[in-house]
């Protein structure tokens, strides 16, 4: 079994024994057992040295996915949606993502996105949308989750375990605190791999 393999069996054990109703409409689209592991250029990000240097806070559900992750953390394929014209240089050093499966992961499907997405710590990803359908599942780390882009909303807390859903088109963010945020996310519906809209023309 390689890294991804295991990591792919972990993830998929541990999302059966959530049983969110609303997640396992996601996990109704994972492709089939016969699907194999894809070959993909290793690539590392200056986000993946925060990983190995922090003490994450944890679920009992969501501990062995970390643990997988974090064993290969530096021999993924990561990579990066936007640009420093996007957010800034420093929310770059600070943003990556991993993905599981989708038309770009080590697992292909054209119906469902996960993705390991990992914010470093104090850094915000500030409020986006897309046409795609989300789930967010944190891992490791708080998540501070809000909807809209109002100045001033108030961002909640969510714990590693919990479901954040994001309906299509609406707008939303996400911020770390003193630690990383590690979120599984899950995209259905629409072009899996487009940019999110930002507001920025």
């Amino acid at each position: 079994m390689t890294k991804i393999s295991q990591l792919y069996e972990i993830t998929k054990q541990a999302l059966r024994a959530i049983d969110d109703p609303q997640l396992n409409e996601f996990l109704e689209l994972l492709p089939p057992e016969t699907c194999r592991e894809r070959d993909l250029p290793t690539r590392t990000l200056p986000v993946c040295d925060y990983l190995l240097k922090s003490d994450l806070t944890c679920s009992a559900t969501t501990r062995p996915v970390i643990d997988a992750f974090l064993e290969g953390v530096h021999g993924f394929a990561w990579d990066q949606t936007y640009t420093a014209e996007d957010f800034g240089e420093d929310f770059l050093q600070r943003y990556g993502w991993v993905e599981l499966v989708g038309e770009r992961g080590y697992y292909y499907s054209t119906k469902l996105l996960i993705s390991f997405l990992v914010i470093g710590p104090h850094n915000t990803y500030p409020p986006h949308r897309h046409v795609a359908d989300e789930n967010y599942l944190p891992l490791a780390g708080n998540a501070l989750c809000m909807k809209g882009r109002k100045n001033g909303a108030n961002y909640i807390l969510r714990p590693p375990g919990s479901i954040v859903h994001h309906p299509s088109r609406v707008w939303h963010s996400v911020r770390s605190d003193d630690q990383p945020l590690i979120v599984l996310a899950f995209w259905r519906w629409g072009n899996l791999t487009e940019k999110s809209d930002t507001g920025k023309p």
